[in-house]
């Protein structure tokens, strides 16, 4: 059977038509021989997000922006389409999120941050809108920072040019002189003959005789905490209060001695028995001085028994 050139001609024009229709969804990443579900997305902004937009799943391209539109009922929204891989399941209250995939790039992809839900949302249905900043978020930041830095420095540095009066630098001059000279004089103090170097070899001196006396010393710490103990082991306590108790007696004897009562106290206030004692004292004398000179006078003795008169 002879196929005819009209028919030939039809054929390569649909086989064309049909080529051009699978290159141009494969140029927008959809696979039209691959069974896929549709999904959708509201955002009040997109910044840089396009159509074959990448949407990744855990790092792995799971499907593409198909279309994206203005939302005519609602002003100002964006409704994004997603063609997803029919094996991937969307829980629902999850993300759809735009963010940059390169810092270069300008154009955005969509990364999908699945929720704990049990229930999984059915083709058509909408997912959550999410913006990730990404670098150019903290570029924006550090940017913030960087110009409230540099306002803070200009404030600062138009204070210290404010402050840097004739009279201030000449200050600041004479600070730097006195701390240059005060240098000099330690290094000088440092050398070999200075009173800083003198000191600094006799407090080594010092330290060098405590370590060769260490053992000494050592000894003379054992020997006070031998006292101590000794102490501790004496019942100082008791000793010092029998010690109080002796005191207050001798306390009350001299109070009796002072108010004259008692042989103590007549011996020391009372004249009388000093007279007495000193004229019994005369009299023992006279006694003795008669007896030494007539001792026949009181002593009476005779071989033969014949008494004198």
């Amino acid at each position: 059977m002879r196929i005819s050139k009209e028919a030939k001609t039809g054929f390569v024009a649909v086989l064309a038509i049909a080529l051009f229709i699978w290159g141009y969804n494969y140029l927008k990443g959809i696979n039209i021989f691959k069974p896929t579900r549709e999904y959708y997305v509201v955002y009040d902004k997109i910044d840089g997000l396009i159509e074959s937009g990448n949407v990744i799943l855990k790092g792995y391209k799971v499907g593409t922006v198909t279309s994206i539109k203005f939302d005519h009922k609602q002003s100002g929204k964006l409704i994004v389409k997603l063609s997803l891989e029919e094996h991937v399941n969307i829980p629902k209250y999850s993300v759809a999120q735009i963010t940059s995939s390169s810092p270069i790039a300008p154009a955005k992809d969509i990364r999908l941050v699945l929720s704990d839900a049990s229930e999984y949302l059915s083709p058509g249905d909408t997912l959550l809108p999410g913006f990730d900043e990404g670098i150019s978020g903290i570029l924006d930041q550090i940017s913030d920072k960087a110009e409230e830095l540099m306002e803070e420095l200009n404030t600062t540095l138009t204070a210290v040019n404010s402050a840097l009066t004739p009279e201030a630098v000449a200050g600041i001059k004479g600070t730097i002189y006195n701390l240059e000279s005060t240098t000099k004089q330690l290094k000088q103090q440092m050398q070999g003959g200075g009173e800083l170097n003198t000191s600094l070899e006799n407090i080594e001196e010092i330290t060098t005789t405590l370590k060769n006396n260490n053992d000494k010393i050592t000894g003379i710490v054992n020997n006070v905490y031998s006292i101590s103990d000794s102490l501790n082991k004496a019942d100082l306590k008791t000793t010092l209060e029998n010690a109080g108790r002796a005191l207050d007696h001798t306390q009350s004897i001299m109070a009796v001695m002072q108010s004259g009562e008692g042989s103590v106290g007549q011996l020391l206030y009372n004249d009388s028995l000093y007279k007495n004692l000193t004229h019994a004292t005369a009299s023992l004398d006279s006694l003795l001085t008669d007896l030494k000179t007539h001792p026949k006078k009181y002593v009476h003795f005779s071989v033969f028994g014949k008494k004198e008169k």
